[in-house]
């Protein structure tokens, strides 16, 4: 890693009130990065030159020179001239910006090689969720440069934080959501943001699916609200392989989707949450139309009507568990189902007719919701 004036103008700015207008810091050249006074940025300081030719710590009657290190190669100097007064203490002073400077080093570099490894993970999820092309081979070889088991079951959970991009420091927010999953989950767990608000997370997860799935998208959900994160996670099912992923993540995404148009009260829901509405919603929009063209009078079902009709088919055509939910008397709701029967000639009480209204009742809802 070099020394540069991006690194040591920062570090040396922060140590300002308390050291001499004379300090400086060289990289492996003897080139003046970083100091107090502005007229000796850019300029050789020839006694550096001579300290870093000799590969050591150079101390002058006027002057001292320590050198950086980083890595076990030499990468610049940190000096002072003018040390005549308090040369002990200045000597010290140096000496502890010498070590704070090499640790700021390390944590640079350390901080390098993660976001290269978060860049090459970026990467695969990027061509894993691509939908235009897929190299289930070429993935397969790059999830095995990362560490990662093709063969392990993962469950893709996607996370959609809405409120992100309405704050300032977004790349901070970002940083402390990757954070926040990162501390819930298993150490090879791939996280990803694949835009500016939806997090790509896949995970292996203990348990007998999907329950420990949607206990880890609630454990999620509250880690990210109480870092002030309103999000909506959708649960794919627990896949394995490439095509697994790819397939699990797609269903993640329908399951997110589906959630933010039809139950916004409900932050977390798994694929298999939705039974027939997934179904239905994966058949295109315009074969929907087809069908429920065929059958205009569900547009214009008066409110007390539908809650009738949802509410008798969610009790499996149970006319007395209806009743009791609707809080009518089991005649009043035989009175509606008949008329509705008698207006549309489909009967809901049974079974083939009442697959029909519910279709066409799911069909509403994904209209509506656009």
């Amino acid at each position: 890693m070099k020394l540069t004036a991006q690194i040591a103008s920062p570090f040396l700015n922060q140590f300002s009130a308390s050291i001499d207008s004379r300090t400086y810091i060289t990289d492996e050249t003897g080139l003046i990065v970083a100091s107090p006074c502005p007229d000796q940025h850019n300029r050789v300081h020839e006694s550096a030159v001579t300290a870093l030719a000799a590969g050591e710590d150079r101390v002058a009657p006027d002057r001292l020179f320590l050198l950086v290190e980083h890595e076990g190669h030499v990468v610049g100097a940190i000096g002072m001239d003018g040390i005549a007064d308090n040369a002990q203490l200045k000597h010290q002073l140096l000496r502890v910006l010498k070590i704070s400077l090499e640790a700021t080093l390390g944590q640079l570099a350390v901080q390098a090689v993660l976001n290269y490894k978060q860049e090459a993970v970026d990467s695969f999820v990027a061509d894993l969720i691509n939908p235009y092309h897929f190299d289930p081979e070429k993935l397969g070889k790059l999830a095995l440069s990362l560490d990662i088991n093709p063969a392990q079951q993962r469950t893709v959970f996607l996370i959609h934080i809405h409120e992100i991009v309405s704050q300032p420091r977004t790349d901070e927010l970002k940083r402390k959501a990757i954070g926040k999953i990162k501390l819930e989950t298993e150490q090879d767990t791939i996280v990803s943001f694949t835009g500016e608000r939806l997090l790509f997370l896949c995970a292996h997860v203990k348990g007998i699916h999907p329950y420990a799935e949607r206990k880890l998208a609630e454990q999620l959900h509250c880690s990210l609200a109480l870092s002030g994160l309103q999000a909506y996670i959708g649960i794919g099912r627990r896949e394995a392989g490439m095509k697994g992923l790819r397939t699990s993540y797609f269903q993640a995404l329908q399951s997110m989707r589906l959630l933010m148009k039809l139950d916004k009260d409900t932050r977390c829901a798994h694929i298999d949450d939705w039974g027939l509405i997934s179904l239905i919603d994966s058949i295109p929009a315009e074969l929907r139309e087809q069908f429920t063209s065929h059958y205009e009078f569900i547009q214009h079902l008066n409110p007390e009507m539908e809650e009738t009709l949802e509410v008798f088919l969610e009790s499996n055509l149970n006319t007395k568990e209806a009743a009791d939910k609707l809080h009518l008397h089991r005649n009043t709701l035989l009175y509606r189902l008949e008329k509705l029967s008698e207006t549309i000639e489909l009967d809901p009480k049974k079974f083939n007719d009442a697959l029909v209204y519910k279709f066409l009742l799911i069909c509403k809802r994904l209209k509506i919701s656009g």
